[in-house]
């Protein structure tokens, strides 16, 4: 099979340099230019034929250390094989990562929940909790945790606290915390029906059409400050939250006020707004990658492989000097 024409294009350094050149430029047309050439059939066919191309070679180099080792036991002549077969497993814990792994943002308000990518299947993420913990001057955030449930398709469950550098595992899941902030609920009713929002930002929402069409523009204030009366907080602590509303008409201001939880402001031809609640919402980063795992065994497998090689290339040398003296 050696002398197969295909075998050897396969097995072929030259074959490899030239597709390893391919993914490279692609990587770096998609970084610079955001084409999408990571998932492009050419991406693919280059990514499958240096898999083969990697395989089939690290086979070989396999059987040559075989028939050497039936020769003469020589740990020196594996060095090759074992690196090889490291950059086999660097690659395919690659692919696994790149097809199943998943690595998702959620920002989810406290008592909501979230379905994320485990294991065993899908996880139920339930936040039960949030808190900050600030520095002396109480308005910087020092360290903030989120208290949260997962839960398994089984009905397993446990519970954890992952906070900023502390994150938290389970069933193949990592869940980092990143940032927090204010969702504000909302209701908004018209002589006919009312519609309640969960919101996490600035909100533009427009009550009728047309060029001078009206809209309503809502935010949220957790620490209000009375004497200025403007649009900002003093520190993200809910000191004194409020509701912050305008009302535009033609892109001018005819109305504006702020409001505290429970209370409800008449807008205008019967619609009202009334500030339902508030509470902290969380950031977390989900990464579920079972291929990091293998690609740790690949990278060890390598320096096991340099050093059997470097050992190898000493020891000859030690050999030829000692033979010349």
């Amino acid at each position: 099979m050696k002398n197969n024409g295909i075998y050897k294009f396969l097995t072929s350094i030259r074959l490899a340099v030239i597709l390893l050149t391919v993914i490279a430029i692609l990587c770096i047309i998609d970084t610079v230019f955001h084409v999408e050439l990571i998932r492009s059939p050419l991406m693919y066919a280059a990514g499958v034929l240096f898999a083969v191309n990697l395989t089939l070679c690290t086979l070989g180099r396999v059987q040559w250390a075989i028939r050497r080792s039936k020769r003469k036991l020589e740990l020196s002549a594996w060095g090759s094989p074992i690196l090889h077969i490291g950059l086999v497993l660097v690659l395919f814990g690659g692919i696994v990562s790149y097809v199943i792994g998943r690595q998702t943002y959620y920002e989810i308000p406290v008592g909501e929940s979230a379905q994320v990518a485990g294991r065993s299947g899908t996880l139920e993420l339930l936040i039960r909790d949030f808190s900050v913990e600030y520095y002396e001057d109480n308005i910087s955030p020092k360290q903030y945790y989120t208290e949260f449930t997962l839960t398994k398709r089984d009905g397993e469950s446990a519970d954890f606290t992952a906070y900023v550098n502390g994150p938290a595992r389970y069933d193949g899941v990592t869940l980092i915390q990143q940032s927090y902030g204010w969702s504000y609920l909302v209701t908004l009713s018209t002589p006919y029906n009312s519609r309640t929002f969960d919101l996490k930002a600035e909100e533009w929402i427009p009550l009728d059409e047309g060029e001078d069409a009206m809209r309503l523009g809502i935010s949220f204030v957790p620490h209000y400050d009375e004497t200025t009366g403007r649009a900002v907080t003093a520190s993200d602590r809910a000191e004194n939250p409020r509701l912050l509303y305008v009302l535009t008409e033609a892109d001018e201001a005819v109305a504006m006020e702020a409001l505290a939880k429970g209370e409800e402001a008449e807008l205008v031809n019967g619609i009202r707004l009334t500030f339902d609640d508030y509470r902290y919402y969380t950031g977390l980063q989900a990464k579920y990658d079972p291929g990091v795992k293998v690609i740790f065994a690949g990278f060890l497998l390598i320096f096991a492989g340099l050093v059997i090689r470097y050992a190898g290339a000493m020891k000859k040398e030690q050999e030829s000097a000692g033979e010349k003296q």
